[in-house]
Protein backbone atom coordinates (compact mmCIF):
# COMPACT_ATOMS: atom_id res chain seq x y z
CA UNK A 1 0.00 0.00 0.00
CA UNK A 2 2.44 2.38 0.82
CA UNK A 3 4.84 1.46 -2.94
CA UNK A 4 1.43 3.05 -4.56
CA UNK A 5 1.76 6.00 -2.59
CA UNK A 6 5.40 6.32 -3.02
CA UNK A 7 4.58 5.96 -7.04
CA UNK A 8 1.92 8.55 -6.58
CA UNK A 9 4.72 10.85 -4.97
CA UNK A 10 7.10 10.43 -7.69
CA UNK A 11 4.92 10.54 -10.76
CA UNK A 12 3.63 13.64 -9.67
CA UNK A 13 6.75 15.11 -8.51
CA UNK A 14 7.99 14.41 -12.00
CA UNK A 15 4.67 16.12 -13.47
CA UNK A 16 4.93 18.81 -11.40
CA UNK A 17 8.66 19.45 -13.08
CA UNK A 18 6.85 20.79 -16.42
CA UNK A 19 6.69 17.24 -17.39
CA UNK A 20 3.59 15.93 -19.50
CA UNK A 21 3.24 12.51 -17.84
CA UNK A 22 1.24 11.77 -20.68
CA UNK A 23 2.64 13.14 -23.68
CA UNK A 24 2.45 10.38 -26.22
CA UNK A 25 -0.66 8.54 -25.36
CA UNK A 26 -4.11 9.12 -25.58
CA UNK A 27 -5.72 7.50 -21.88
CA UNK A 28 -8.63 7.52 -20.00
CA UNK A 29 -8.97 9.07 -16.61
CA UNK A 30 -9.54 5.77 -14.59
CA UNK A 31 -6.10 4.37 -16.26
CA UNK A 32 -4.38 7.47 -15.41
CA UNK A 33 -5.01 7.39 -12.10
CA UNK A 34 -3.90 3.48 -12.52
CA UNK A 35 -0.76 4.40 -13.81
CA UNK A 36 -0.15 7.63 -11.24
CA UNK A 37 -0.62 4.33 -8.24
CA UNK A 38 1.22 1.59 -10.01
CA UNK A 39 3.51 2.50 -12.29
CA UNK A 40 6.42 5.14 -12.53
CA UNK A 41 7.21 7.68 -15.22
CA UNK A 42 11.06 7.36 -15.13
CA UNK A 43 13.95 8.79 -17.15
CA UNK A 44 14.99 6.05 -19.80
CA UNK A 45 18.93 6.58 -18.14
CA UNK A 46 17.21 5.23 -14.97
CA UNK A 47 15.02 1.97 -15.97
CA UNK A 48 17.25 -0.67 -14.71
CA UNK A 49 15.03 -3.17 -16.86
CA UNK A 50 14.30 -6.89 -15.83
CA UNK A 51 13.71 -7.68 -13.54
CA UNK A 52 13.59 -4.86 -11.41
CA UNK A 53 11.33 -3.26 -14.28
CA UNK A 54 9.20 -4.12 -16.68
CA UNK A 55 7.91 -1.48 -19.49
CA UNK A 56 4.31 -0.40 -19.55
CA UNK A 57 4.54 1.20 -22.67
CA UNK A 58 4.29 -1.77 -25.58
CA UNK A 59 3.75 -1.47 -29.24
CA UNK A 60 2.70 2.24 -28.72
CA UNK A 61 0.01 1.77 -25.99
CA UNK A 62 0.28 2.56 -22.04
CA UNK A 63 -0.75 -1.23 -20.50
CA UNK A 64 -1.13 -1.80 -16.91
CA UNK A 65 -0.23 -4.80 -16.55
CA UNK A 66 3.38 -6.04 -17.22
CA UNK A 67 4.25 -8.90 -18.75
CA UNK A 68 6.73 -10.22 -16.23
CA UNK A 69 7.04 -14.06 -17.47
CA UNK A 70 9.29 -12.52 -20.73
CA UNK A 71 12.03 -10.76 -19.69
CA UNK A 72 13.30 -10.70 -23.58
CA UNK A 73 10.23 -8.81 -24.72
CA UNK A 74 10.67 -6.15 -22.18
CA UNK A 75 14.10 -5.75 -22.77
CA UNK A 76 13.24 -5.54 -26.61
CA UNK A 77 10.53 -3.18 -25.76
CA UNK A 78 13.18 -1.16 -23.70
CA UNK A 79 15.32 -1.21 -26.41
CA UNK A 80 12.66 0.35 -28.99
CA UNK A 81 12.19 3.02 -26.47
CA UNK A 82 15.86 3.88 -26.60
CA UNK A 83 15.64 3.84 -30.65
CA UNK A 84 12.69 5.93 -30.42
CA UNK A 85 15.00 8.01 -28.66
CA UNK A 86 12.38 8.49 -25.63
CA UNK A 87 13.48 10.68 -22.57
CA UNK A 88 11.10 8.94 -20.43
CA UNK A 89 9.01 5.75 -20.16
CA UNK A 90 6.14 4.53 -17.87
CA UNK A 91 7.63 1.29 -16.05
CA UNK A 92 6.14 -0.95 -13.53
CA UNK A 93 8.94 -1.79 -10.41
CA UNK A 94 8.21 -5.43 -9.27
CA UNK A 95 10.70 -6.18 -7.01
CA UNK A 96 9.30 -3.95 -4.38
CA UNK A 97 5.88 -4.94 -4.21
CA UNK A 98 7.24 -8.75 -3.86
CA UNK A 99 9.16 -7.46 -0.51
CA UNK A 100 5.96 -5.62 0.78
CA UNK A 101 3.88 -8.84 0.13
CA UNK A 102 6.45 -11.01 2.14
CA UNK A 103 6.62 -8.54 4.43
CA UNK A 104 2.57 -8.36 4.82
CA UNK A 105 2.29 -12.47 5.10
CA UNK A 106 5.02 -12.54 7.81
CA UNK A 107 2.95 -9.96 9.80
CA UNK A 108 -0.16 -11.86 9.54
CA UNK A 109 1.38 -15.52 10.20
CA UNK A 110 2.83 -13.58 13.57
CA UNK A 111 0.23 -11.71 14.82
CA UNK A 112 -2.52 -11.94 12.78
CA UNK A 113 -5.01 -9.28 11.33
CA UNK A 114 -3.90 -5.91 11.56
CA UNK A 115 -6.68 -4.19 10.35
CA UNK A 116 -9.46 -6.24 12.42
CA UNK A 117 -7.11 -5.82 15.90
CA UNK A 118 -7.20 -2.17 15.64
CA UNK A 119 -11.39 -2.12 14.71
CA UNK A 120 -11.78 -4.19 17.42
CA UNK A 121 -10.10 -2.00 19.95
CA UNK A 122 -12.12 0.61 18.90
CA UNK A 123 -15.11 -1.04 19.45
Amino acid sequence: MLTAFYSLFLNLRVGSSGVDLFERHEVSGLKKLGLLFTGQYMAMSEVKGPPFEYPLEVRGELILKPDIWDDDKAKNDFRIAKEKRFDRIWVSATLPYIVNLLVGYIISVVYGDILFSIMSRMV
